[in-house]
């Protein structure tokens, strides 16, 4: 009920993303949270940088939680800002230490967008945290944008712009960039509308850099940080697609990441620039995830190798021709060279062809304390 109750109370309201969660309403998030371990859930999403101003005591809790049902938590930091206070280092420094002050797996989600241009301040926390034996891991995708919603509180406050170095032209709706109009519109009446936002230059050789250092870092693993497909309606407002038709509708779009990113590492990253071997990327994206998990999530022991026992999950491709051809103005662009997927065994992906009536896949548990 006080859950219930302060969710209908915050309802058009911006100011919730600072309010501490106290007494009855903490305990009822942390009991729904506890609910969903004690059916099988892979660990606690923490979407901090959402709302920022949640209590230092509850992210606690929610550690200690993660540590009882020795699960892990996802977190997406509190802060994503080179200024201080309240910068990208101090966000990563607060979760290595509720890692390390009570022994919870701690995932840092995306430590390049997190970051900004302060990549190699965080990796360094990082490099320190896991030399000491505190269970954090990180994660990264090989594109200089992110994709969240126009109304997130990093874009919000007297400073947004100078904290995240971004003006209305970093932000990128369907294939256009968007104008201070634009953006002033879309805050103020249509906030939950998912837009591309630009907080490096991929052009810039030294952006490039710092991008390169976050997905080539051997203690990160690429993620892609798939996300859902968009479509302007005849009134002009962004809504979620939601069908299933192969191919996609041709006026459906989405950031690049979410139909290119493990074919951008082999063919950029491999094949064209050589900043890391076809192994090295390939353990990246299947083993390292894999072994993130296999402590508390059994099933995953079986994943991510290619051996007898394993699970037959399986992509056949050509080093030669993989290649990503989605982009930030055309995202609806499958990546070319996959031959074959299986899994489980079964075809999902033949003579490159998708199968889209295939349903091998099976649900995935945490063990069960």
């Amino acid at each position: 009920e006080a859950t219930t109750a302060y969710f209908q109370n915050a309802q058009g309201r911006d100011d919730w993303k600072q309010e501490i969660a106290t007494g009855a309403l903490r305990d009822q998030i942390l009991s729904l949270v506890e609910q969903g371990l004690q059916e099988g859930a892979l660990g606690i999403g923490i979407n901090a940088g959402y709302a920022p101003g949640y209590g230092q005591k509850e992210y606690f809790d929610l550690a200690e939680l993660a540590a009882e049902y020795g699960a892990a938590t996802y977190t997406h930091v509190r802060y994503a800002s080179n200024i201080e206070p309240q910068g990208s280092f101090e966000a990563i420094k607060e979760l290595i230490a509720n890692a390390a002050l009570t022994g919870a797996h701690m995932h840092i989600c995306h430590i390049n967008s997190s970051s900004l241009s302060d990549i190699q301040s965080t990796l360094d926390l990082v490099e320190r945290a896991q030399a000491q034996g505190i269970p954090v891991t990180v994660e990264a995708y090989p594109y200089a944008a992110a994709n969240t919603v126009v109304g997130a509180a990093m874009f919000t406050g007297d400073n947004w712009r100078e904290r995240m170095n971004s003006t209305a032209e970093n932000f990128q709706l369907g294939a256009d960039r968007m104008t201070e109009e634009d953006l002033a519109e879309y805050q103020a009446n249509a906030p939950g509308t998912f837009i591309t936002w630009h907080f490096l230059d991929e052009t810039d050789p030294d952006a490039l850099a710092i991008l390169d250092a976050s997905v080539t870092h051997p203690a990160v693993m690429i993620a892609s940080d798939s996300v859902f497909w968009s479509y302007f309606d005849d009134n002009g407002m962004v809504l979620n697609y939601g069908g299933d038709e192969w191919p996609l509708p041709e006026n459906v779009f989405s950031h690049p990441r979410s139909s290119g990113t493990f074919a951008k590492i082999l063919r950029s990253h491999v094949r064209e620039r050589g900043l890391l071997s076809l192994e090295e990327a390939i353990r990246k994206m299947s083993l390292m995830p894999a072994q993130t998990l296999e402590d508390f999530v059994p099933q995953m022991r079986t994943k991510g190798r290619l051996q007898v026992g394993m699970d037959a999950d399986i992509v056949v491709f050509d080093p030669n021709t993989i290649a990503d051809k989605s982009t930030y103005e055309n995202a609806n662009q499958p990546a070319v060279g996959v031959q074959t997927v299986l899994v489980n065994g079964a075809f999902v992906v033949n003579d490159g062809t998708l199968l889209v009536d295939a349903d091998p896949g099976r649900p995935i548990r945490r063990a069960m304390n």
